[in-house]
C-alpha cells in the first residue's frame, strides 16, 4: 500500500487516508469514515478499507499532534 512509510519521523500519508483518519476521528466509525472518503460500492468494501487502514497505516504521530494520547483514550 501506498503512503505508510515513515521519513523523517512523519507519517507519509495519502490524501486520501489523511481524509480518512480526519472522519475516522470526528466519527468514531472506519466503515463510515471510508464510505464517505473512498469510492466504495457497499459497506463491506468500506469495512475492509476501514480495518485495512486501522491496522496498517501509521498514524500515531497525527494522533499526538491531535492531542489523543493512549491515557486519552484509556479514560474513555
Amino acid at each position: 500500500m501506498k503512503g505508510i512509510t515513515k521519513t523523517n519521523g512523519q507519517s507519509d500519508l495519502t490524501l486520501k487516508q489523511r481524509t480518512w483518519l480526519k472522519l475516522y476521528l470526528e466519527l468514531g466509525n472506519a466503515t463510515e469514515a471510508a464510505m464517505r472518503v473512498y469510492d466504495c460500492k457497499d459497506r463491506d468494501s468500506a469495512k475492509s478499507i476501514g480495518w485495512e487502514n486501522l491496522t496498517k497505516l501509521d498514524y500515531s504521530d497525527l494522533m499526538e499532534e491531535a492531542g489523543i494520547t493512549d491515557k486519552l483514550l484509556q479514560d474513555k
